[in-house]
C-alpha cells in the first residue's frame, strides 16, 4: 500500500506566525460540542470499471484505526467479479443486481491526513480495469468520528494576489477559508507580509461552510522587493510569493497642441506654422521639436525644420517655423509639428502660382497708312480702343489668342498672337474700307413695356445678329427691299419691311409681344391628400382642380396673387411672377377651417309655430307673430287691439367639437282674450303669460347634418285683466286695451299667479302625435335644417301643471279660470310645441 505523508504548511517565520495565530485567535468564539452523531459514511463517488459499475463509499473510523471502503457494484448474474482495494481482494458471484463489498484500506491513518483510494475490478478471466475514486483531487480525507462533534477547524485554501504592485498601491491577497469541523465558530484570519502583520479579519463559519476573504496591505515607499505573503488562522496557513516594485522614474513628456497654419498657399510662399508644446511629464527634459511634411504620400512626415526645446515639468512654450514652399509641387499635403512623444497634423493646399500678364500692343491703320482713332481691338473678351495715333495696348494672361480689330466703315480683321509672361507682343492692323454701295439696317428690340431685349435675334436676307444689352442691333446689307424679322425667347416674333439705300442707315425698331405663361400645380391638404374641385384664381381667371388635385391657368406675363380655396378649408394665396412663355409651378397646402365655437342667432317664424296645452281639439293654441329677419308682423289671432308680439329670439354659440350649443332664449309675452268666462260676473278677460328661461338653454347642433335640439325650462307668470262688462267702458268705441295702463290697473289675478316651471325639449328629429291646430298639417316628425338654415323644432312629451297663486275675484277662482281655458293639467302627449326657426350661423370664431 502506498505510504501517505501529511501535507505540512511551512511558515517562513515560526515566531511571527505564532504571533499572528495569537492575534487571530482573539476573534474565536467558544462553542459547546454538539451531541454525538453517527458519521460513519461520506459522499458516494462513481467510477466505471469495464462492464462493472462500482460505487465506492468511504468509511472512516476513529483516528488510529483501520479504515474500510465499501464498494457497491452491479454485474451480470453468475459472473465471478474480483474487487480489489489497495492490497485486499474479494471475489464475489454477481447476482445481476446491486451488491456491496467492504474491504480494508490496509493501514493506520491519523486525524486530518489525506490518502488516495485505488480500486480495481474485473470479471473473472476478463480484463482488469483500474481507477482512483474521488478523481477531483485524488484523495479521501479521514475524519475523526467520536461520540462528540468535531470542533471547528478553519482551513486556508490556496492564495491568489494582484502582485506585482507599485509602492503606494494596495496588495490584495484572496483565499477561501473552510470550516472542516462540525461546530460553528468565529476565528480570526490574518495577513503577514514582509514579516509584519498587515490585516486581520474575523470570520464566522458553520461546520462545512466556506467563505472567500480578501486581505490587504497598503504599501509605502521603501517596501519594494520580493517577499512572502502568509494568510493564517488559528488552525492553518498558506503562503504565496509577492513583489512590490519601485515607482517608475519621472520623465519628460512633450505634448503638441494648437497647431496653427494656413490651409492654402501658393507654391513659393513662405508659410508660418506654430504650435504649443507642453511638458506634461514629471521631470525637466530637452527634446527636438520638428516641423514635417508628407512629401511622398506614405503617411509619415519628412522633417523640414527642427529646434531644441528645454521645458521644466508642467511648463509650456509656443514654437514657430517659417517654411519656404519653393520647389514643392502644387498639391495637398499633410504637415505637422512633432516631438518624441506626440504629433499634431493638419492639411495645407499649395496652388500653382498665377503667371504675370503679358501685353499685346500695336496700331490700327487704314490702307493708306493713316491712323484709325477709336477702333476696337479685342482678344479673349478683353477690349480696348485705339488712341488718336491709332495705337492700343492690351494686358492679358499668357496664352495664344485671336486678336480682332474693327472700326466703323471698315472691314474687321483678325490675327493670332501668342503672349508670354511679362513680354510685349506686337500686332499691327491695316483695315480695308467697307465696299461702296452697302447700307445699314439698325434699331432696337424691346418688349411692349419698352424694356430692352438683349440677345434677341434679328434676321435680314439670311443674315442674323443678336441684340446688345441695350437691345440695339446693326446689319450691313446691299441696297434693296427686305423683310426684317425679330425673335426672342418667350415672345411672339415680328416682321417689318425695310428699304435700304446705298450708304444710308435704315432704322427698324421692334416691340415684341410676350407669349402667355402658365401657372400650374397641385392643391392638397396638410396630410398630403389631393383636393378635388378646389378653386384656384389669378387675375380674375378661375379653374378647379382635377381628380389628382392638379390645375393650370394661362396668364399674360406679370406678377399675380394666386389664391386656392376649398370647402371646409382656409384659403391660401401666393404671389407668383410669370415671365414671357414661362411655366411656373405653384402648389398649395390648405388647412382645415377653424372648427372653434361659432356664434349664431335664430328667430322663430310665425307660420306653423305654436304652443297648445290640453284643451279639447287643440282649440286654444298660442300663436306667434310672423317674423322675418327678427321683425314681427301682427299675429293672426284676435282681437286686433292687442299689441303685436315680438319674435322669439335664440342667441347662442355652437361648439363643433362635440356638436352642442349653449345660449339664451328670449320669449315675448303670450297674449290672448278669454271671451267667455265661467262667471258672468267678470265677463271677458285679457290674458298674458310671461315666459322666463330658468338658467341657460342649450342642446345639440350638428353643423354638418343640420340636426338640432333645444332644451330649456321656463317659468310662466300669468296676469289676467278685465276688459268686459264689469267695468263701464266709455266711450264704447274706446280700445279696451287702453284700460290696461299698468300691472295694477284692472288686474284680476294676484301677482303670484303662475304655472309651475315647464321643461321643454324640442328637436328637429323628434316625433310627435298629429293633431296640430292647423288642419292641413300632417307632419309627424321634426324637419332638419334645410339649405336656408330653416328647421322645425317640435315636441309633445312635456307636461304642464295647473295654475297656482292666482287668487279669486268676485267669487271667481282665477286658477280655475286659467286651467279651464287651457285644459290644465295636461300630461305628455296632450301638449304640443312647434317652432319654425330660422338660423343665422356666423362664420369664424
Amino acid at each position: 500500500m502506498q505510504t501517505l505523508q501529511t501535507n505540512r504548511k511551512l511558515l517562513y517565520s515560526a515566531g511571527l506566525t505564532a504571533l499572528l495565530i495569537a492575534v487571530v485567535a482573539m476573534g474565536m468564539v467558544a462553542v459547546q460540542p454538539a451531541a454525538a452523531t453517527d458519521a460513519s459514511t461520506q459522499t458516494t463517488d462513481q467510477a466505471e470499471f469495464g462492464n462493472v459499475t462500482a460505487a465506492v463509499t468511504k468509511e472512516t473510523l476513529f483516528t488510529g484505526k483501520v479504515s474500510k471502503v465499501r464498494v457497491t457494484f452491479t454485474a451480470p448474474e453468475g459472473e465471478q467479479v474480483d474487487i480489489t482495494v489497495a492490497d485486499e481482494t474479494e471475489t464475489v458471484t454477481a447476482t445481476g443486481s446491486e451488491q456491496s463489498v467492504s474491504l480494508r484500506v490496509g493501514a493506520f491513518f491519523f486525524f486530518g491526513e489525506k490518502y488516495p483510494v485505488d480500486v480495481s475490478a474485473s470479471i473473472q478471466d476478463g480484463e482488469t480495469v483500474e481507477g482512483t475514486i474521488n478523481a477531483d483531487d485524488g484523495v479521501v480525507v479521514l475524519k475523526e468520528v467520536s461520540g462528540e462533534p468535531d470542533p471547528a477547524f478553519f482551513e486556508v485554501g490556496d492564495l491568489s494576489t494582484n502582485s506585482p504592485v507599485t509602492e503606494g498601491e494596495t496588495l490584495e491577497v484572496t483565499t477561501t477559508v473552510t470550516n472542516t469541523g462540525d461546530e460553528t465558530d468565529t476565528k480570526g484570519v490574518g495577513l503577514v507580509a514582509a514579516q509584519e502583520i498587515r490585516d486581520v479579519q474575523n470570520l464566522t463559519l458553520a461546520g462545512g461552510e466556506s467563505q472567500t476573504v480578501t486581505l490587504t496591505w497598503t504599501t509605502q515607499a521603501g517596501d519594494a522587493g520580493d517577499t512572502i505573503a502568509v494568510v493564517s488562522t488559528a488552525n492553518d496557513s498558506a503562503q504565496a510569493n509577492v513583489t512590490v516594485e519601485e515607482p517608475p522614474t519621472p520623465t519628460a513628456n512633450f505634448q503638441v497642441s494648437n497647431l496653427q497654419a494656413p490651409a492654402e498657399a501658393t507654391v513659393g510662399d513662405t508659410i508660418t506654422v506654430s504650435a504649443d508644446v507642453e511638458n506634461t511629464g514629471g521631470a525637466e527634459g530637452t527634446q527636438s521639436v520638428d516641423f514635417g511634411l508628407d512629401t511622398d504620400g506614405d503617411g509619415s512626415l519628412e522633417t523640414q525644420a527642427s529646434q531644441q526645446q528645454t521645458l521644466a515639468a508642467n511648463d509650456s512654450t509656443t514654437v514657430t517655423f517659417d517654411v519656404d514652399t519653393s520647389g514643392l509641387p502644387a498639391d495637398t499635403y499633410t504637415h505637422g509639428v512633432s516631438t518624441a512623444n506626440d504629433t499634431e497634423t493638419a492639411q495645407i493646399t499649395l496652388n500653382e502660382p498665377v503667371p504675370d500678364n503679358g501685353t499685346i500692343s500695336g496700331t490700327v491703320l487704314d490702307a493708306n497708312g493713316n491712323a484709325i482713332a477709336g477702333a476696337t481691338v479685342s482678344a479673349d473678351g478683353v477690349t480696348t480702343t485705339t488712341a488718336t495715333d491709332g495705337s492700343y495696348s492690351l494686358s492679358i494672361a499668357p496664352g495664344t489668342y485671336d486678336v480682332t480689330a474693327s472700326a466703323t466703315d471698315f472691314l474687321s480683321a483678325t490675327q493670332s498672337a501668342t503672349v508670354t509672361e511679362n513680354n510685349v507682343t506686337d500686332v499691327d492692323f491695316t483695315l480695308e474700307a467697307e465696299p461702296p454701295g452697302n447700307g445699314t439696317i439698325a434699331g432696337t428690340v424691346t418688349d411692349t413695356n419698352g424694356n430692352a431685349l438683349a440677345g434677341a435675334t434679328v434676321t435680314v436676307n439670311g443674315q442674323s445678329t443678336t441684340t446688345a444689352s441695350d437691345g440695339s442691333y446693326s446689319l450691313t446689307v446691299a441696297p434693296s427691299d427686305y423683310t426684317v424679322e425679330a425673335n426672342a425667347d418667350g415672345y411672339q416674333s415680328a416682321t417689318q419691311q425695310a428699304t435700304v439705300t446705298e450708304g444710308d442707315t435704315t432704322t427698324v425698331d421692334f416691340s415684341l409681344t410676350p407669349e402667355d405663361g402658365t401657372i400650374s400645380g397641385v392643391v392638397q391638404d396638410t396630410n398630403g391628400n389631393n383636393l378635388v374641385d378646389a378653386t384656384v384664381t389669378a387675375n380674375g381667371q378661375s379653374t378647379t382642380t382635377a381628380s389628382d388635385g392638379s390645375y393650370s391657368l394661362t396668364v399674360a406675363p406679370g406678377t399675380y396673387t394666386v389664391e386656392a380655396s376649398a370647402q371646409d378649408y382656409d384659403n391660401a394665396s401666393a404671389s407668383v411672377s410669370v415671365g414671357p412663355g414661362e411655366a411656373v409651378t405653384q402648389d398649395f397646402t390648405l388647412e382645415m377651417e377653424d372648427m372653434g365655437p361659432k356664434p349664431f342667432t335664430a328667430y322663430v317664424r310665425g307660420e306653423e309655430s305654436y304652443l297648445h296645452t290640453g284643451t279639447p281639439n287643440n282649440s286654444r293654441p298660442i300663436l306667434y307673430s310672423r317674423c322675418r329677419d327678427g321683425e314681427p308682423t301682427p299675429a293672426e289671432q284676435g282681437p286686433d287691439f292687442l299689441p303685436t308680439d315680438g319674435c322669439i329670439q335664440i342667441d347662442g354659440t355652437i361648439f363643433p367639437s362635440n356638436n352642442t350649443w349653449r345660449g339664451d332664449v328670449d320669449f315675448p309675452p303670450a297674449r290672448d282674450i278669454i271671451n267667455e268666462t265661467q262667471s258672468d260676473t267678470i265677463g271677458n278677460v285679457y290674458f298674458r303669460a310671461n315666459l322666463t328661461v330658468v338658467g341657460q338653454a342649450g342642446g345639440t347642433f350638428n353643423v354638418d347634418t343640420g340636426r338640432t335640439s333645444l332644451e330649456t325650462t321656463v317659468d310662466i307668470g300669468i296676469t289676467v285683466w278685465t276688459i268686459g262688462s264689469i267695468f263701464n267702458v266709455s266711450p264704447p268705441a274706446q280700445n279696451p286695451y287702453d284700460q290696461v295702463t299698468s300691472d295694477s290697473a284692472n288686474r284680476l289675478s294676484d301677482p303670484g299667479c303662475n304655472l309651475p316651471s315647464v321643461s321643454i325639449n324640442v328637436s328637429t328629429e323628434k316625433s310627435y302625435q298629429t293633431g296640430s291646430p292647423f288642419p292641413a298639417t300632417s307632419t309627424v316628425s321634426g324637419e332638419r335644417i334645410n339649405d336656408s338654415d330653416i328647421g322645425k323644432l317640435v315636441s309633445d312629451d312635456f307636461d304642464v301643471q295647473t295654475a297656482e297663486g292666482c287668487g279669486s275675484v268676485f267669487g271667481v277662482n282665477i286658477n280655475d279660470q286659467v286651467n279651464a281655458e287651457q285644459g290644465l293639467p295636461a300630461g305628455p302627449g296632450d301638449n304640443e310645441a312647434a317652432y319654425l326657426t330660422e338660423f343665422n350661423i356666423q362664420t369664424g370664431s
